[in-house]
């Protein structure tokens, strides 16, 4: 191994010279070197090594020879032959401006038969606790390289997938959980092994490292990093929970959310925090939880709104929406806020279905809309004697009978296009559940092909086939999910549409857009107007409005006044801009029942 060490920086066409065994190389010093392409050349004005280690990785006879990297000392930089022999030893230099020396001399390869690296893998087991050796084996050298290499990805994100898989993943309950199936330390162990018997030789350990079950797409991999996207910056409010969409969702009052969180910093004490946004307008702080969290860590969450809300501590109100966030013992925030905002509206044949996301969590999605349920009959028979004096015991038997029980359902509209594409981690997902009467259901999604976007649409909806990942021998009454009662139909209709001046008679409204009053999701194109209305029969109100054009909740921006129509009371909300669009946009809106 050989060093040069920068003492100060050259001069124009003053040289370097570098001599070892029978080669000399002759590097000039150059006004002009990053222009140059004979490459002998290093630039002028500079000592700094990590300048000029470029210039000397570009000669072609040092990189032949030499791995070349940056040393340990200022302005040095590191030559190690390619090659076990002698010959390869820098001669010492007498230019005052830099140190060139040999600090190891290089030695004639020994035979070493049958050699290979032994490598063992070690991980913490599952109550993260003590670790266990998931692998041992030789490793080969790569031809012509002295290296061995292996990859220890898949085998620890195998070893964590089986053992979740059989022991369920890390979902919190009553109070946050260490997610000790999902998150680990490492370490390994690595000798040189050779001889004829082979013989092991000193064993070295690595340092201890943390593994999180989870992993990005090809794109990801290729563009970030999962550090990146977790503590983008030193600002530990933008640090993220373990959770992709958006920031604010959807959310019914029995639906279950979780929340994960991975400590990137330093270990710490932990608050975790909810805000709740009323109806009237009020709001509430509560501190939902305080523990202890290392670095390194991940813990889970359980923030369904069932678990977290006390109706008695707030008699009279209702929740629009809650915020939680973490925040340290010195109330500083160092997490992201995530939103939930109730969604009160009634749904026929809803679901809730679960998965474990492509970030090593557990997502929860609500699906509606009608479905069906059908199943086949796998039976085996075999063949018998006859009794021929009673023919009720028939010639053949029926054993291992069982039930396969295959289902479809759709999502039901979904507002935008992000909440749509993030439905792909739910199909990409091994471990899918269905929440029937408290207990998860494991399934697979059956369909080969999923619609998903066409163009000029603007209402989202998907629909899928799937079946349980388990066989029925027997029947108990209750095994068959039993829809919602219906509530009776809304009469009337729904007006709506874009106007030039506010209406004011029936006749005005009704000669909108209309449907039926059973509709809960619909669009509004605006055009180049300036007023907006939707006019509601009795039982149906406005539940959001969300401008597709511009990215954002307008529900504010519409004033509701009463007006007769067909014998009943509507509800005429309207908005008026103070000047009108000078392109047209597009409204979802969705009603609720109230």
């Amino acid at each position: 191994m050989n060093r040069i060490n920068f003492q100060a920086a050259f001069a124009d066409l003053e040289s370097l010279v570098i001599k070892y065994g029978s080669t000399t190389v002759t590097m000039n010093a150059s006004n002009f070197a990053a222009a140059d392409t004979t490459g002998t050349t290093f630039p002028t004005g500079t000592s700094d090594a990590t300048v000029l280690i470029q210039y000397f990785r570009g000669n072609y006879t040092l990189s032949k020879d030499f791995d070349i990297e940056l040393g340990a000392l200022l302005n040095d930089i590191i030559f190690t032959s390619k090659l076990e022999t002698l010959g390869f030893d820098f001669v010492l230099g007498t230019n005052p401006k830099a140190i060139v020396e040999n600090k190891i001399a290089g030695v004639l390869a020994k035979d070493r038969p049958n050699y290979g690296v032994l490598f063992r893998l070690y991980c913490q087991d599952i109550t993260g606790g003590s670790f266990i050796k998931i692998y041992d084996n030789r490793l080969p050298i790569i031809y012509n390289s002295n290296k061995a290499e292996i990859y220890i990805g898949d085998k620890l994100h195998d070893l964590l997938t089986k053992e979740i898989r059989e022991n369920m993943p890390d979902i919190p309950t009553t109070t946050h959980l260490v997610c000790n199936k999902t998150c680990r330390k490492y370490y390994f162990e690595f000798a040189e092994s050779y001889g004829d018997p082979i013989n092991t030789f000193r064993i070295y350990k690595s340092d201890t490292f943390t593994i999180l079950h989870g992993g990005l797409s090809t794109l990801g991999e290729a563009t970030k990093t999962i550090a990146q996207l977790l503590a983008p910056g030193p600002d530990r409010t933008a640090d993220r929970f373990l959770k992709q969409g958006p920031p604010a969702v959807d959310t019914r009052t029995d639906q279950p959310q979780y929340l994960y969180f991975f400590n990137t910093r330093a270990a710490t004490t932990v608050t975790v925090n909810c805000r709740y946004y009323f109806k009237d307008g009020s709001i509430a702080v509560i501190a939902l939880e305080t523990f202890s969290m290392a670095a390194l860590q991940k813990v889970g969450l359980n923030v369904g709104f069932d678990h977290i809300y006390i109706p008695d501590d707030y008699p009279s109100k209702k929740v629009d929406k809650y915020e939680i966030w973490l925040t340290d013992n010195l109330s500083n925030i160092i997490s992201e806020s995530r939103f939930y905002i109730l969604d009160y509206q009634f749904r026929e044949y809803f679901k809730y279905f679960l998965n474990w996301s492509s970030w090593g969590t557990m997502d929860t999605r609500m699906f509606y809309g009608k479905g069906s349920v059908e199943f086949d009959l796998v039976q085996s028979e075999a063949d018998k004697i006859q009794n021929p004096q009673n023919i009720s015991y028939g010639k053949s038997l029926v054993y291992d009978t069982s039930i396969q029980t295959k289902l479809t359902t759709t999502t039901g509209f979904i507002k935008d296009r992000t909440l749509l594409l993030f439905n792909r981690d739910f199909y990409l997902s091994p471990l899918k559940y269905i929440l029937f009467a408290g207990q998860l259901l494991p399934i697979k999604v059956t369909s080969k092909t999923i619609s998903e976007i066409v163009d000029g649409e603007n209402l989202y909806a998907q629909k899928f086939e799937y079946q349980y990942l388990f066989d029925d021998q027997a029947y108990t009454e209750g095994d068959v999910f039993t829809p919602p009662v219906i509530l009776p139909p809304i009469v009337g209709s729904v007006y709506f549409g874009p106007v030039v001046v506010k209406p004011t008679t029936p006749a005005e409204i009704k000669a909108l857009n209309s449907q039926s009053a059973g509709i809960y999701l619909f669009p509004v194109s605006t055009g180049m107007s300036r007023i907006i209305v939707v006019a509601l029969p009795p039982g149906k109100l406005i539940g959001t409005v969300y401008d597709q054009t511009n990215d954002e909740n307008i529900t504010s921006e519409f004033k509701a006044t009463n007006m007769t129509i067909d014998a009943m009371v509507y509800k005429i909300n309207t908005m008026e801009l103070a000047a009108a669009y000078s392109t047209s946009h597009t409204f979802i809106i969705s009603l609720i029942n109230g």
